[in-house]
């Protein structure tokens, strides 16, 4: 085992395999390019003279410059499967590391170039559930079906070892200590979701804005490096830091770099968001001041599979006619604004069937906030065993009409 893969190995546990890319990975990399440049410096260097001498020698130097990089990049790329946890770490700046849980992989798939068929190497992706892209990624790795039957193996461990552990009966320590609940929150577009998030701040919950986490991981130093490594510097402000339209141009005009995107990101702002959840069912445990709930406004909650991180989802409705005319108000949309906002999105009545709870807000502040609270107190009944509905059916709170 080597040092490197010893850091992934949990206490206790062990490391059933680790690695670099192949060292083929120097050359195929950024193979296209280098072909180029190496190309041109040869052209240059034939048509001779002072011009075609220094072409030949910036060409060949570029491409000597690219082989350090991609060397340098080379190794600093590990790769790690533990017996609970698939691990990438990248980086020669700064350092990118993704830990994956293992009962939580869905998919493993690998894609193999020609290149990489014709030396025996192959890509291997792993994606968890609820997501649409792979999240880990080991690049250039011998062996790949090797490495595939390896991971499957290791999964359906880690989620028989989760489904022992989930029948074990509990030991009776005493009363519990507290627990924060995790509550999605979503609605449908004009429905008053900020709204309600407000209230339940006001109620001692703590709000976290999807939003506000994606663009601060975007402003993170060793994210804005690889941002600038994929698109250029172009992509940054004035500041020196990530302009998010910039970038929302180049992903909204090409998938795969969307993709590409979010395999970098997302991982980060679920890791942000434990971090939170931690923190605070931490201080609840120790008796301290924590949060009564943490609220996930995510507008995208079920798309991303963030659902599944909640112990309740609230979904705020409002009649069509209500939303049409607040968002006329408010953002100035007509009717064909709204359907077309709409259709990128999971349609409203989807995810009022999947929400926990709903809130009807057509009528006053005071309506909404006196339903709010009553789902919240809902939510921490159900949680401590007391909830008096049956569990999984959506039930709408009384107040807004």
């Amino acid at each position: 085992m080597s040092t490197a893969a010893e850091r992934w190995a949990p206490p206790g546990g062990r490391v059933i395999w680790s690695s670099k890319p192949d060292p083929a990975f120097i050359l195929l990399r950024r193979g296209g390019v280098l072909i180029l440049l190496v190309a041109a410096g040869i052209a240059a260097a034939w048509i001779g003279g002072t011009w075609g001498a220094r072409a030949a020698a910036v060409a060949l130097g570029a491409a000597a410059l690219l082989l350090i990089w991609s060397a340098l990049v080379w190794a600093c790329q590990t790769y790690a499967l533990t017996d609970t946890h698939a691990v990438w770490a990248s980086g020669v700046l700064r350092r990118l590391i993704v830990q994956t849980p293992l009962e939580r992989v869905q998919n493993v798939a690998i894609y193999r170039s020609v290149p990489e068929r014709l030396l025996g190497l192959g890509t291997v992706g792993l994606a968890t559930a609820g997501t649409d892209s792979f999240e880990l990624v080991w690049a250039m790795v011998p062996r790949p079906h090797d490495r595939v039957r390896e991971v499957n193996e290791a999964v359906r461990a880690a989620r028989e070892r989760a489904a022992g552990a989930a029948t074990t009966p509990p030991r009776d320590d005493g009363p519990p200590p507290p627990q924060v609940p995790v509550i999605g929150l979503v609605g449908a577009i004009g429905a008053g979701k900020s709204e309600v998030a407000r209230i339940l701040a006001r109620l001692g919950c703590l709000v976290v804005d999807s939003d506000e986490q994606a663009r601060a991981v975007l402003q993170r130093p060793e994210v804005r490096d690889t941002l600038v490594v994929w698109w250029g510097g172009e992509i940054l402000d004035e500041h020196g830091g990530v302009d998010r339209r910039k970038v929302a141009a180049i992903v909204f005009a090409d998938a795969q770099q969307r993709r590409r995107l979010e395999e970098l990101v997302h991982p980060l702002i679920r890791e942000a968001r434990a971090a939170i959840v931690r923190r605070e069912r931490d201080r609840a445990a120790r008796g301290e001041p924590h949060a009564r709930a943490i609220i996930v406004d995510a507008p995208l909650l079920y798309e991303a599979g963030v659902d599944r991180e909640c112990d309740a989802v609230i979904f705020v409705d409002a009649p069509r006619t209500v939303r049409l005319a607040r968002i006329m108000t408010a953002r100035g949309w007509d009717e064909a604004e709204l359907a077309r906002r709409e259709a990128a999105q999971m349609p409203p009545e989807e995810k009022r069937r999947r929400a926990d709870h709903v809130i009807p807000n057509a009528g006053s502040l005071e309506d909404l906030a006196a339903a709010t609270g009553a789902v919240l107190e809902r939510i921490e009944a159900s949680l401590a065993g007391r909830d008096a509905g049956r569990p999984g059916v959506p039930q709408a709170a009384s107040g807004g009409g």
